[in-house]
């Protein structure tokens, strides 16, 4: 037969057993099929998002705890260098002040001419009457690896509190350890070298590499990285030390290197305060401006010390530069109140030490008395005086203006706190 039937219901091509494709009964059900699986859809990324936002959560979490205990231990120091500063006397206070390189020490005068090579009698003299803060090395200090660590345990041995001590090894040709080749230091290439790689890692490990070595040697802190822009081609004293030409590509590259500095205990420096990459001229041969003004520095030069701050260096370098356009004192940026205290520490928040540029340097050293440097820098807000060309003077002049009451005590406790604390932190002071 050529068809079936069902009681009356013709069977033939497709089966009627159920509900008619286009019926509203299929239409309804198709329907709600399309809507729970929407419902799943939408319940799988949310929940997917839920989790996204939970592990963003605890992340932010982790590192507000990472913060917090950070600060928290960062307090706790405070307060031991506040108690170890009330039993301080006032020369052990003035005495951290200056950090001196190894002629100056011995002498108490740098002339430039003269490099000891180990310690002597009136180093260690020197070194119980005045208490000086820390000591900087030059590559006509070192001979060999030996001599080095010895001189320096000598130093610290002989000095009553822990010493900074540090050195210029930037890498490229302000490489002060490695001039000398036998001392086990990497010697890594100038700063744009690495700055061209566009990889900040390179940065990171230059830092990193630099402390485990420098740290061998009983060096605590290394006067790196440049955190100056190069935007003048007419600079003699920047160039290629710079990491590049823009604020990004030297931010992200001094923010690295810091870290890999202070991950490993040593301290770093950022230099040079308010920016050294515009100017004409060399602070160590004569006067040097900038024509920048105040919003220009905070959109340019700014930048890496900002990126640097915020990676936890311990010191900043201030420039001797002139800034006419940026602020009314006619004074280099070590003896500036705008640049030191409003900028660096009030806008920029940097709240660790802050350390002049080389004060044997022409800039400083043949335009003012050693009463003006010791009073115009502790007055701008600085910490420490480097490399005083003639010590024992504003060692004197900075003690007689606190003894007058012209710069108060309460002053002098402040740059010291920043020190003893930095101390403490550093595992010098225990």
């Amino acid at each position: 037969m050529g068809y079936s039937v069902i009681g009356s219901t013709q069977v033939s091509g497709s089966c009627s057993l159920g509900s008619n494709p286009g019926s509203p009964a299929m239409k309804n059900r198709n329907t709600t099929i399309i809507f729970v699986v929407c419902l799943l859809i939408v319940a799988a990324v949310s929940a997917i998002i839920s989790i996204q936002v939970l592990n963003s959560n605890k992340e932010a979490l982790s590192e507000k705890d990472e913060l917090s205990e950070a600060q928290t231990l960062k307090n706790e120091y405070i307060q031991k260098a506040k108690n170890y500063v009330e039993n301080m006397t006032l020369d052990e206070k003035i005495g951290q002040m200056f950090y001196l390189d190894l002629e100056g020490l011995e002498t108490g005068y740098r002339s430039g001419k003269y490099f000891p090579t180990s310690i002597s009698d009136s180093q260690i003299e020197n070194l119980k009457k005045y208490k000086i803060g820390g000591i900087i090395y030059f590559a006509k200090n070192l001979t060999d690896k030996t001599a080095l660590i010895k001189y320096n345990y000598n130093l610290q041995t002989a000095s009553k509190i822990p010493l900074f001590i540090g050195t210029d090894e930037e890498g490229g040709d302000i490489s002060r350890l490695t001039e000398q080749g036998n001392l086990g230091v990497r010697r890594f290439p100038d700063m744009r070298v690495i700055g061209d790689t566009h990889n900040p890692i390179q940065a990171y490990n230059v830092g990193r590499t630099l402390a485990v070595q420098m740290l061998m040697l009983g060096f605590n802190m290394d006067f790196a990285p440049v955190a100056d822009i190069d935007t003048n081609d007419k600079n003699p004293v920047i160039g290629k030390r710079a990491f590049g030409t823009t604020p990004d590509a030297v931010s992200d590259m001094v923010a690295n290197e810091v870290q890999g500095f202070q991950e490993q205990n040593m301290s770093s420096v950022l230099k040079h305060f308010p920016g050294h990459g515009d100017t004409n001229t060399d602070t160590h041969t004569g006067s040097a401006a900038t024509n920048a003004n105040l919003k220009r520095l905070q959109n340019v030069e700014f930048k890496p010390f900002e990126a640097g701050i915020k990676a936890g260096a311990d010191f900043v370098l201030t420039a001797h530069i002139l800034l006419p356009n940026a602020t009314d004192d006619n004074l280099p940026a070590t003896m500036s109140k705008e640049i030191i205290i409003n900028q660096l520490r009030d806008k920029l928040k940097f709240s660790g030490i802050v350390i002049t540029d080389a004060l044997d340097m022409d800039a400083i050293s043949q335009n003012y008395t050693n009463d003006q440097i010791a009073f115009n820098c502790v007055n701008a807000g600085v910490d420490i005086l480097l490399m005083p060309k003639d010590f024992y003077g504003v060692y004197n002049s900075l003690k007689k203006y606190v003894e007058d009451g012209l710069i108060s005590e309460e002053r002098i406790n402040e740059s010291v706190i920043r020190i003893i604390t930095t101390k403490f932190e550093r595992g010098l002071l225990k």
